[in-house]
């Protein structure tokens, strides 16, 4: 997560579901919040839901996006602009 604590800002949603990936509004949030560094624990009880679903939004995320990691996803989600980086607070 070296690099995606770089990006200790926030990534907020860009569009709903037109962002080519189909990636959630539930799994932006998540991805949101892999951007400022935090655990899955931590995430799971940011958004109130179990770690169980925090997982699942990952792995879910991470197959569309095509990637294998959290700071693969942070950069291409940035870079693609599936989320903007804006410096304030999850979408919610």
């Amino acid at each position: 997560m070296r690099n995606a604590n770089r990006l200790s800002g926030t990534v907020s949603a860009v569009g709903s579901r037109k962002d080519g990936y189909g990636v959630t509004r539930a799994e932006k949030k998540v991805l949101h919040l892999i951007a400022k560094g935090l655990k899955r624990k931590e995430i799971a009880l940011r958004l109130n839901v179990s770690v169980y679903t925090v997982k699942t939004h990952i792995e879910r995320a991470y197959r569309k996006l095509e990637v294998r990691s959290g700071t693969a996803a942070v950069e291409k989600i940035i870079r693609e602009q599936v989320l903007r980086y804006s410096g304030e607070e999850p979408p919610r």
